[in-house]
């Protein structure tokens, strides 16, 4: 799920995993024995379409960096009872903005690996841009760990150093399927046709191929395939095709702002489906409820962690109390 929702949760997973690989032993020239400090860098869209995410991103690996390098035995996560890791080294964070551009995110990774010295980097929400970052990981040998990238083919490069904790647009996609059809058993929803909307990157282009097959195997009809350009000052003709081919069903890779317009304009266009769903961003993003209100109403997305699951999982909502502090 690329990628795109609050990482709060797989952020504090990211770095735990990043944490038992450096214990095999972290290469010289990035670790500063000197000082006991281990600098790893992350690239994420700090500015551009998607800042708001990427800002998030960016936040949740401060908040777990935080609790490995101090202290916190109230919190019940690994690592938050000792201060640091492999007796007493701490992490450093050198952090590169992306934009969401690949081709900003590749030089970043660069400067981050040749000039920063880092061991390791995370990474980098856009799928499109995490591809490209960690192929300059795997030239140098360096883990690059990904946090919310969705698009499936990044782990089907055969690459020895890429590890990701995010589920793939594959998973999300059959997962889609499954609820059109739990919506047509148990709600008799008459659900039989599905229209997708995708931006055309390298997380919407893969994201369409997976929900085209899921759509194939669970027995629905695509009736539209509707690509658009990230950053669209307007989607009046996509929505338009959308409406011509009037899907039961919708669904979107669409980030961001690009989702927030395309609600809009659907509204204002009197057309809606019986259901929308969403890959890794939508109304379960507060800043989008907000800016939708009741708009996005029976609108739904994917997500790795919401506030709503606080109570269900009392160690991660402690944790989440420090994302705020860094978040607002």
């Amino acid at each position: 799920m690329r990628h795109r929702s609050p990482r709060l949760y797989r952020g504090i997973a990211l770095m735990a995993v990043i944490c038992m690989l450096l214990s095999f032993g972290p290469g010289a020239g990035s670790v500063l024995a000197a000082e006991k400090i281990i600098k790893i860098g992350t690239i994420f869209p700090l500015t551009g379409p998607v800042a708001t995410a990427g800002q998030r991103c960016q936040a949740a690996v401060q908040t777990a960096v935080e609790i490995i390098n101090n202290k916190h035995p109230e919190i019940k996560v690994p690592l938050a009872k000792q201060a640091g890791i492999l007796n007493g080294y701490k992490i450093v964070l050198v952090h590169a903005d992306s934009q969401g551009r690949p081709d900003l995110g590749k030089a970043e990774a660069e400067r981050l690996l040749n000039q920063e010295g880092v061991w390791a980097l995370i990474g980098s929400y856009n799928s499109s841009v995490s591809k490209p970052d960690s192929f300059v990981a795997e030239r140098r040998k360096r883990i690059f760990m990904c946090g919310a990238s969705s698009s499936a083919a990044l782990t089907q490069r055969d690459m020895n150093y890429f590890f990701r904790l995010a589920p793939s647009d594959k998973t999300d996609s059959r997962e889609f399927v499954d609820v059109l059809k739990w919506m047509n058993k148990k709600n008799k929803a008459k659900i039989k046709t599905i229209g997708i909307i995708y931006e055309n990157s390298e997380f919407g282009k893969h994201a369409a191929e997976e929900a085209k097959m899921a759509a194939a195997a669970g027995g629905f009809q695509v009736v539209a395939d509707v690509p658009f350009s990230p950053g669209a000052t307007n989607l009046n003709s996509e929505v338009q095709t959308l409406k011509k081919s009037n899907p039961d069903a919708l669904f979107g890779a669409v980030l961001g702002a690009d989702y927030s317009l395309l609600v809009r304009t659907a509204k204002q266009m009197a057309w809606l489906p019986k259901i929308a769903i969403n890959y890794c961003s939508g109304y379960q993003d507060s800043v989008i409820t907000k800016q939708l209100g009741a708009d996005a109403d029976f609108f739904m997305g994917s997500t790795a962690y919401s506030p709503q699951f606080a109570r269900l999982m009392p160690a991660v909502a402690t944790v989440e109390k420090i994302f705020k502090t860094k978040t607002g």
